[in-house]
This record gives structure tokens, C-alpha cells and sequence, in this order.
């Protein structure tokens, strides 16, 4: 059987790493998606989804961004679970006052978002602990 040796390492120099939590409510799945599909022109130029756009997110690495639709909830731990390093989220004490469907995160991302009259609410940053494999 082979050996497994995991590290937790912070995102680079020693730095916390942070995930940004964005919660809403959207009537399905297929609306989520939509919100936050990004398109390409003909010569394979990003569109901005909706969700960018409303946010003026910028450049940030879309390979670090999961989402998902669940059942409408109040219950932190049901709308974070089965997200990658979820175990660490729970440790923020993190507390919504209204129900949501759909949760965004976008990990190692921290810039400062408006957060007035938007489609879906940026709850807030909290830090999370990266779990890396070293199978070498």
C-alpha cells in the first residue's frame, strides 16, 4: 500500500491563504450557470460573465473558482460542504443571516468588491489551510 505524506502550506511566502464567498439565490441550476458563463468572441477573447461584470472582478485565476446549487439554506456548513478544503471553513465561525441556493468562491483572490444592489451578496474573505499530496 502506498504511503501518503500530506504538508498544509499558505499560499505563497508564508501568507494566509483567503477564499472569497459570494451566496445568492437563483431559481435553478441553469440560472447559476448562465450568471456565471463566460464566453469567447472569434479570436478567443474572454467575455466578462455577468458575474464579473457586476462585481468588476478583473483578472483573477478562473482554474480557482467552484460553485454549486443546493437546497435553500441558512446552515453555513450545508451551503460550504463538499467544497475543496471545506474542513478548514469551518473553523471561521462564518454566520448568514438569510437563506441562499448558490454559493461562488474564488480561492486566492482578495481585491475589494462594491457590494450594494447585486444579483447575488459577497459574503465576505475567510483563510483556508491548502492540503498538498507529496507523493514523490
Amino acid at each position: 500500500m502506498e504511503d501518503r505524506v500530506c504538508q498544509k502550506v499558505s499560499g505563497g511566502n508564508d501568507m494566509e491563504s483567503k477564499v472569497s464567498i459570494w451566496m445568492g439565490l437563483f431559481e435553478g441550476e441553469e440560472e447559476l450557470h448562465k450568471y456565471t458563463n463566460i464566453e469567447y468572441t472569434e479570436n478567443g477573447d474572454s467575455i466578462p460573465s455577468e458575474f464579473e461584470s457586476e462585481f468588476s472582478l478583473g483578472y483573477y485565476d478562473r482554474a480557482l473558482v467552484e460553485k454549486k446549487f443546493v437546497k435553500k439554506t441558512s446552515d453555513v456548513e450545508t451551503l460550504l460542504k463538499n467544497f475543496s478544503y471545506n474542513e478548514s471553513f469551518q473553523k471561521s465561525n462564518l454566520i448568514i443571516a438569510k437563506e441562499y441556493n448558490s454559493v461562488i468562491l474564488i480561492y486566492d483572490f482578495e481585491k475589494a468588491v462594491d457590494i450594494k444592489d447585486k444579483t447575488i451578496d459577497f459574503i465576505g474573505e475567510i483563510t483556508y489551510q491548502k492540503i498538498v499530496e507529496d507523493r514523490w
